[in-house]
């Protein structure tokens, strides 16, 4: 089910990504998300894409689906941290 307040969002911003989540579900990156996107404390858009359970029948995601995030703290702030050493020249690529 879509949600949005189209006065919020630019479609032209929110397609694409709509369009990427689409292709990840559909080519296995992943089984499936929830984009949300608020602006000044109103939903601009909401969608469920893909799968909560793939085995051993599928489950659609709805938009009331949570997840858990925890497990992105270490590789997304190694990354942040690489990318601004190497910034810095602390860091290249080759070390």
């Amino acid at each position: 089910m879509r949600e949005a307040n189209n006065e919020c969002y630019p479609s032209a911003l929110v397609d694409p990504i709509s369009q990427k989540m689409e292709e990840g579900v559909a080519s296995g990156v992943f089984p499936g998300g929830v984009l949300l996107i608020a602006y000044e404390e109103k939903i601009c858009f909401h969608h469920a894409f893909g799968f909560s359970q793939l085995i051993p029948t599928t489950v659609p995601l709805t938009t009331n689906t949570f997840f858990d995030l925890a497990s992105l703290t270490k590789p997304l702030a190694t990354t942040s941290l690489l990318a601004l050493l190497i910034e810095r020249g602390s860091l290249s690529l080759e070390d």
